[in-house]
């Protein structure tokens, strides 16, 4: 015995959805999008819209960018000193990744890179508490 089997799949867009979006795509195209991301509609309103710059400075953005130019400066020592090594020597900036990480209390006694232009120029770099617990766990 064969048996049919019949559905009926609903439009993937109704007409209130359709509209929407096509809204939505009109409003992005007419939108400053290279300057101030204004729409017109609010552009030509001067007498009820005002204008004024803000600046805000968020301090992870902050700490992220002084910690870039310390890696920078310790870069460009680090490559007047190897200028002569072959280009296979391993660097310090090998592979480096940046990582913004918020620091919990039981880790605020032990900051890992507060003083990267202090930092040995050799030898191991420190684990950090949570690394630690981490390598005790798997070692048995």
């Amino acid at each position: 015995m064969i048996r049919s089997l019949t559905r009926q799949l609903e439009p993937e867009w109704d007409e209130t959805s359709r509209l929407e979006a096509e809204a939505l795509a009109r409003y992005r195209t007419e939108v400053h999008s290279d300057g101030c991301g204004l729409h017109p509609a609010i552009l030509d309103r001067s007498d009820v819209y005002k204008f004024e710059y803000v600046e805000e400075k968020c301090p992870a953005c902050a700490s992220r960018d002084k910690y870039r130019r310390m890696l920078a400066e310790r870069d460009k020592k680090d490559a007047e000193v190897s200028k002569d090594m072959p280009a296979r020597s391993p660097r310090r900036s090998d592979g480096r990744r940046i990582l913004l990480r918020p620091v919990g209390a039981d880790d605020a006694t032990t900051p890992r890179n507060a003083a990267v232009a202090d930092a040995p120029s050799s030898g191991p770099a420190k684990k950090s508490p949570a690394r630690a617990r981490m390598t005790k766990k798997k070692g048995g």
